[in-house]
């Protein structure tokens, strides 16, 4: 009986070649969308789940309150974790990581020198010192050397496949010496696998810890400088939230006195390495995170898309149920039951259905490439090799998906079909049933109060994000060529850094330069706290501080809105002096109650740096957006430093010629630096690059949206014929009496304009509130204005339109004797 079932199944839909293909190719099209959209929701939830010890591995972070008012930090105190190990017997182990760059104040740079002199040297960006427990912490394969020993000894380096063939080739690495910054002798002790891409923290190499011990014995001791990360191996069984609860006795009993002197209150919680990845609500993080939000967007699109193709099959199935009464009343007649045709029924939905799943995975597979492009997720070469398809509980779940869709899909249009009275049938008194019709303009307005759902939120997703990309910054970032300091340092290096900067202003293509130590587009970690002299210390604001020169100005072209600019007899230093200068921006003048920029001119602050400095407000700047139009203006305090080399050289250089001007400076670093790597980037693209993950979301979402679309377009085409095709009698009738064919375009054209209307009624305020939910991300945002909702409805209307009036235009045109002769 079953085989009879699907073999008549097949019979069926072969003969309805045209339904059939619109429903397989629209159920495909939806079902291939899911699945690409379930691997990306898949890949972003299952980060850091390679770690075998994954449940029991947490990350202790730091959060401030008081006078020092911060989000939390991803980072801690250096003794936060052998502190925790040594104080509560819950703790296993502990592994602690750290940037060269914040314990050596430099950037980082590797040197390595064969036996016959030759040298290589690369700039590196992740590399990290490291406890010796990391190997057994974390599932980080080791593929040469010994991982619990690799990191045991000081100036030991571990480093990954890529980094040892980048700087070794093909010879053995263990043992092979490196030098970090050209100065701090390393060897290497163990080779580990690349870093998996769903891992939160990824590094090329890792340093042992006990490096550090002869050079900052702070790294150790202290319980300042909360710039590390600190990692905790729970013993099993042990949960989180009883640990928690001892921490605040820890955090009293070796920061008490620091936080009764300076104001504030610290606190220490436990994030699980399993829940860090999509939980994005703190600072510091080593790389960029993802977002829960955008996963749940994610999630409701795929079913969004999914109910449009299955509202596609449905309509359809019961539009096609005229055509099918004959039949069901000669079955009932020869005796088959109603059971037995709803099974029918449900093979053919089954059929479609399991074939639109196979079609639908070969789409997947043919954009698979693509769809990482636009998604920015590199998952594997091709979707079988991913994490998804690889795990045995996805064919199970596809199974029963296929399940659901055949019964989501058909069990009512076969319990439609299946109740025709045969009697009735037969006889030709068969007419569709006014609770038939409602149900498909009910669907019809479903699918287009979805459609426009996806159409106003993509087109809501592009306005922001021209906005962010072309919304004036304050400051100039076109045809500005910022290059990094130099990494490896000898006798030579300050020399030559002086020779550098002769040269570059000697070029003709250089407009000016200038040296900072942060640029836009990133997150100032120097963060403290400010005041004015005649306020209390508990009435201290946060803020950051920015290392710049007298050029930063015309460099940058900053707007002056008070007071003057730096200029060479100025200084600024980390302790206590008269002759110390600072110039803030607005947003930090009106932090110290200076509502309008003259009146802080003149006035002494105190800024702590981390020693408390006593400083004269010699200008107020306009605020410029340091980080993305996500985030509120920061506070800025600038200094002019005397103390320390600046982390990048800005170069602004003329428009013309840029190639050539990139390589005329890339040949004056190489002659004053030999022995540093060339490491460039223009600023505008740096600073865009902040959008990126939003730029992203939105590809992604407006290529779904079109989708969605495409689905739409291909179900109302089918309903579109099929209902032409049942009115043309009454056309024909129209016409005899003297409808114009006009007239009867617009008789056909109404019940979808209707539809449309009211789909705009109900899906209008839900796009409304969205949209304002969603711009609450945004410190900077664009004002809502009804264009958002008008533009979907005219792009639903033209979508529609263009679906439909072919087979409108055929029947309102067509010559009444054809449509009635048979009569």
């Amino acid at each position: 009986m079953i085989r009879n079932y699907f073999h008549t199944s097949f019979r069926n839909l072969i003969k309805n070649r045209l339904f059939f293909f619109l429903n397989i190719v629209g159920l495909a099209i939806g079902m291939a969308a899911c699945l690409l959209i379930t691997q990306y929701v898949f890949f972003e939830s299952n980060y850091d789940q390679f770690n075998t010890n994954a449940e029991n591995l947490y990350r202790v972070t730091l959060s401030y309150s008081g006078n020092i008012d911060h989000p939390g930090s991803a980072t801690s105190h250096p003794t936060v974790g052998p502190t925790l190990k040594m104080e509560f017997p819950e703790v296993q182990d502990f592994c602690r990581f750290v940037e060269p760059l914040i314990m050596l104040h430099s950037e980082m740079a590797l040197k390595y020198t064969d036996d016959s002199g030759n040298s290589r040297s690369y700039r590196e960006y992740e590399i990290y010192f490291a406890d010796s427990s990391v190997f057994t912490m974390f599932s980080f394969p080791v593929i040469a050397g010994n991982p619990a020993r690799a990191l045991a000894e000081p100036n030991a380096i571990a480093v990954s496949e890529s980094m040892a063939r980048k700087y070794f080739g093909t010879d053995d690495p263990i043992g092979k010496p490196l030098k970090l910054m050209g100065v701090l002798p390393l060897k290497v002790t163990a080779v580990f696998e690349d870093i998996p891409e769903q891992s939160h923290i990824r590094f090329n190499g890792l340093i042992s810890y006990e490096t550090l011990r002869p050079m900052r014995p702070s790294a150790f001791n202290s319980w300042k400088f909360p710039e590390f990360y600190n990692y905790l191996l729970l013993k099993p069984g042990t949960g989180p939230g009883q640990l928690e609860a001892k921490l605040p006795h820890i955090v009293d009993k070796y920061l008490g006195a620091i936080m009764e002197e300076f104001g504030f209150r610290s606190d220490l919680s436990l994030k699980s390495i399993e829940d860090i990845h999509l939980e994005p609500n703190i600072t510091n993080e080593p790389r960029q995170q993802g977002d829960i939000q955008t996963i749940r967007l994610y999630i409701i699109l795929g079913v969004f898309i999914i109910l449009i193709a299955w509202i596609n099959y449905i309509n359809l199935t019961t539009a096609r149920s005229f055509a099918r009464a004959r039949e069901v009343g000669l079955r009932k007649v020869i005796g088959s039951k109603r059971s037995e045709l709803v099974n029918q029924f449900l093979a053919e939905s089954f059929v479609v259905n399991a074939g639109a799943v196979i079609l639908g995975m070969i789409l997947a597979a043919l954009v698979w490439t693509d769809f990482q492009d636009m998604s920015g997720k590199y998952i594997s070469r091709t979707i079988w090799s991913s994490g998804l398809f690889r795990n045995p509980h996805f064919w199970w779940l596809l199974v029963v998906f296929v399940c659901i869709s055949t019964l989501v899909s058909g069990l009512y249009p076969a319990y439609r079909l299946s109740s025709f009275q045969p009697a009735k049938v037969l006889k030709g008194k068969f007419y569709g049933s006014l609770q038939g019709i409602r149900l498909r303009k009910a669907l019809v307005f479903l699918q287009f109060a979805i459609t426009m759902v996806l159409i106003g939120s993509t087109y809501l997703n592009h306005l922001q994000m021209r906005y962010m990309l072309h919304r004036d910054p304050g400051f100039r970032k076109e045809n500005i060529l910022v290059v990094r300091s130099p990494a490896i340092w000898d006798s030579t290096t300050w020399s030559g850094i002086q020779r550098f900067k002769k040269d570059l202003q000697q070029l003709p293509g250089v407009v000016s330069l200038a040296c900072v130590s942060d640029i836009p587009g990133e997150r100032i970690e120097s963060v403290n706290t400010f005041r004015r002299i005649d306020q209390n210390s508990d009435q201290e604001s946060p803020t950051a501080y920015l290392a710049v020169d007298e050029h930063f100005y015309e460099t940058f072209d900053i707007s002056l809105l008070a007071g003057r600019y730096f200029h060479v007899n100025d200084s600024s230093v980390l302790w206590a002096s008269q002759n110390n200068v600072m110039i803030l921006n607005r947003k930090a003048a009106e932090a110290l109650d200076f509502q309008d920029p003259l009146d802080a001119i003149g006035q002494e602050i105190y800024i702590r740096l981390p020693r408390l400095c006593r400083a004269e407000i010699i200008g107020v700047i306009e605020n410029h957006h340091q980080r993305s139009l996500r985030e509120e203006y920061d506070p800025l305090v600038l200094m002019y430093p005397t103390w320390s080399n600046s982390a990048y050289y800005c170069i602004q250089i003329r428009s013309q010629g840029i190639p050539e001007m990139v390589e005329s400076v890339r040949n004056a670093y190489n002659m004053a630096l030999p022995d540093n790597p060339f490491d460039y980037f223009f600023l505008d693209d740096h600073v865009d690059r902040q959008y990126r993950s939003d730029q992203q979301a939105r590809k992604m979402f407006g290529a779904f949206a079109l989708l969605a679309i495409l689905i739409a377009c291909l179900g109302i085409y089918g309903l579109s014929m099929f209902m032409t095709g049942q009115r043309r009698k009454e056309l024909g009738i129209r016409k005899v009496l003297g409808a114009s064919s006009l007239q009867n375009l617009g008789i056909l054209l109404k019940d979808y304009l209707v539809l449309i209307l009211i789909s705009l009624l109900v899906a209008g305020p839900g796009l409304y509130w969205f949209g304002q939910k969603w711009l609450e991300n945004f410190a900077f945002r664009i004002a809502w204005s009804w264009g958002i909702i008008l533009v979907p409805v005219l792009v639903l209307l033209l979508v529609t339109l263009v679906t439909i009036i072919g087979q409108s235009l055929k029947a309102a045109l067509e010559n009444p004797v054809h449509a009635l002769r048979y009569e």
